[in-house]
C-alpha cells in the first residue's frame, strides 16, 4: 500500500516514515508538514492511505479528510492523535480510522491495513 504521512512535527514524520517503510506491504511515498501539503500530496501522488495528525497548524486530519471528500477523492484516512476524544469524531466517517500516539506502531499499521467490510445488500431477496 502506498502511504502519505502528514504531521507538523519533523521527528514524528521521520519516525513514522521509517517504521511504516519497515513493513513489507507499506511504502511511504510522501510526507507533508501540514494539512494543505497533505492535500497537495494526495492529489499528486494518489496514495492508498493518508496518515494525518489531527492537530496540525493549519488543517487537522479530519478537516483534510473533509476537503478530500468534497473533492471526490476516495482515500483511506487514518488519524494519528494523542486525544482519545477524536475516536468519537472518526466513528461517523467510513474512510477514517484513528490510532493514538501512545499505542504501539502495530496499532497504527493495523489501522492502515484495515479495510471496511462491505455492507450486506439487504434489498436482495433469496429465491
Amino acid at each position: 500500500m502506498r502511504v502519505v504521512v502528514a504531521d507538523d512535527h519533523p521527528a514524528i514524520r521521520a519516525q513514522l516514515r521509517t517504521l511504516l517503510n519497515a513493513e513489507p506491504d507499506l511504502e511511504v511515498v510522501g510526507t507533508g508538514w501540514n494539512g494543505m501539503e497533505a492535500i497537495r500530496l494526495v492529489h499528486q501522488l494518489e496514495p492508498d492511505v493518508l496518515v494525518a495528525d489531527q492537530d496540525m497548524d493549519d488543517l487537522g486530519g479530519m478537516e483534510v479528510a473533509a476537503h478530500l471528500g468534497v473533492a471526490g477523492i476516495e482515500i483511506r484516512v487514518v488519524l494519528y492523535t494523542t486525544n482519545d476524544a477524536e475516536e468519537q469524531l472518526v466513528g461517523d466517517r467510513e474512510t477514517a480510522d484513528c490510532a493514538f500516539g501512545e499505542e504501539s506502531i502495530d496499532a497504527l499499521v493495523t489501522a492502515i491495513r484495515r479495510r471496511r467490510m462491505p455492507q450486506p445488500a439487504s434489498h436482495l431477496t433469496q429465491p
